[in-house]
């Protein structure tokens, strides 16, 4: 398994046209400098009127399938 960390800030607009049409996948850079291209649909549940924003940890699958996206606590 893979794990990616990476920081996130989106408003509400702008991830509501990634969701619905303009473009379904975000892309984002990981702290260890990979780019990533994450479906929109697994943003969801971290949607606020504010938008998203936070650190957020991606583990994918050996084949490179989503396994968790959780976001982190910042101390």
């Amino acid at each position: 398994m893979q794990e990616y960390r990476f920081y996130l800030q989106i408003s509400y607009l702008a991830f509501k046209s990634y969701y619905d049409d303009v473009a379904h996948y975000i892309e984002v850079t990981s702290e260890c400098g990979q780019l990533l291209r994450i479906h929109a649909r697994h943003f969801i549940g971290f949607l606020t009127h504010q938008g998203i924003q936070g650190l957020f940890v991606l583990n994918l699958s050996a084949e490179g399938t989503v396994v968790s996206l959780s976001k982190q606590i910042v101390a």
